[in-house]
């Protein structure tokens, strides 16, 4: 999970500042060096994010020298420090969390449901998201190889991330894409089918610009691709952002599955009981293809 240092400025206001990196935080430097789950970025945010947490436990007082040392009152004492945040930042820093007691072993110490502890769902907007992409836009783009991305982004709703590491020789088993941890965010892999003729057109294109590799020219490592596609989306195409594409994505899929538009994109709001079951599958297996563990997921795309 991708938690930039900046997404948790507020978590750090109220924290003393150390001179020095507490025992804790010494633990969870050799935890995360030794375990060097998801992408770079994600490895990044969950260091910080770990840290920040040594800091709350060191400035009120609660000694532990190590992961294996957490009990009960620190995991009350976090909770209560982050309750001001959005339930979105809250759910990041408690992923992170998560993942260092796993480590530790001590899992079973917090419930399977942010709910349990207190934090919020995070509330939908009723706002459409969706964007189509414009391709007479993408063609002004003189980058080739983040032309590929921004289509691969649309034709199966793909992160950004995703779309510029992502090796379309490897990824493509014939009927579905298997995205592979390294490009993804959590460094969850998973599968995404292969429906259309327009998806494997696009595939196909996709590996003879690139052979073997990913979606990165040779003199640009991931960063300087990554800068490079913001670049040109913004200044050609016009793109701000680019997650409305999941959001299309999302919602074209749901129509091919169900066969009626979702709420968000004007389908109905009111189902039949059959309705309603199709719709709960769909919204299980939309959740997997992107990349997402719950379906309750799926209502910011849907509603």
């Amino acid at each position: 999970m991708t938690t930039a240092p900046a997404t948790h400025a507020a978590f750090n206001t109220n924290q003393r500042k150390h001179t020095a990196m507490t025992a804790l935080g010494a633990d969870f430097y050799k935890m995360c060096e030794a375990n060097r789950d998801g992408s770079y970025a994600t490895q990044a945010g969950r260091l910080t994010t770990l840290n920040q947490i040594a800091d709350i436990f060191h400035a009120a007082g609660l000694k532990v020298r190590s992961a294996r040392g957490l009990k009960q009152r620190h995991t009350d004492k976090l909770i209560s420090a982050i309750q001001h945040l959005a339930p979105a930042t809250q759910k990041n820093i408690m992923a992170h969390y998560r993942w260092a007691l796993k480590k530790a072993g001590k899992d079973g110490m917090l419930p399977d449901r942010n709910a349990d502890l207190g934090i919020p769902d995070r509330h939908s907007s009723g706002e459409n998201k969706a964007i189509t992409l414009d391709m007479e836009a993408v063609e002004r783009m003189t980058c080739d190889h983040a032309k590929m991305s921004v289509r691969l982004m649309a034709a199966f709703g793909l992160r950004r991330e995703e779309a510029i590491k992502i090796r379309p020789n490897m990824a493509d088993q014939g009927d579905h894409l298997t995205l592979h941890g390294p490009w993804t965010k959590g460094g969850k892999a998973r599968e995404i089918p292969i429906v259309s003729e327009r998806q494997r057109a696009l595939l196909d294109e996709a590996k003879a610009l690139v052979g073997n590799g990913a979606l990165i020219p040779d003199d640009k490592n991931y960063k300087k691709q990554r800068e490079r596609l913001e670049d040109q989306t913004r200044r050609h195409a016009g793109m701000k952002g680019k997650h409305g594409l999941r959001h299309k994505y999302a919602q074209v899929r749901y129509h091919m599955l169900t066969g009626w538009k979702c709420p968000k994109d004007g389908g109905p709001v009111k189902l039949t009981p059959a309705q309603q079951r199709l719709d709960a599958q769909v919204r299980q297996e939309l959740s997997r293809e992107l990349g997402h563990e719950r379906p309750e997921i799926t209502k910011d795309y849907l509603g």
